[in-house]
């Protein structure tokens, strides 16, 4: 399959082609700071507060979460 004339655009209009695509990736990389901004924010509020549980007590307490979980489907499935 080859390229005819009318396939290529002019220059300018590829160049605010790019140029549009840049300001979107720079939007959603700042979106993404921001994010990590506020996480940050309420994570410093959780401490703060109190609201923390140890890193072998949380692993603990998603481990028990997914075995309740693989017994419950193991449950259904013999019914």
């Amino acid at each position: 399959m080859g390229f005819s004339a009318s396939d290529v655009g002019p220059l300018p209009q590829a160049r605010a082609n790019l140029s549009d695509l840049d300001d979107h990736h720079k939007l959603e990389r700042e979106h993404i700071h921001l994010l990590l901004i506020g996480d940050a924010k309420r994570g410093l509020a959780d401490i703060e507060a109190g609201r923390t549980v140890g890193a072998d007590a949380a692993i603990a307490r998603l481990q028990q979460r997914r075995e309740g979980a693989a017994m419950g489907k193991t449950a259904k499935t013999r019914d």
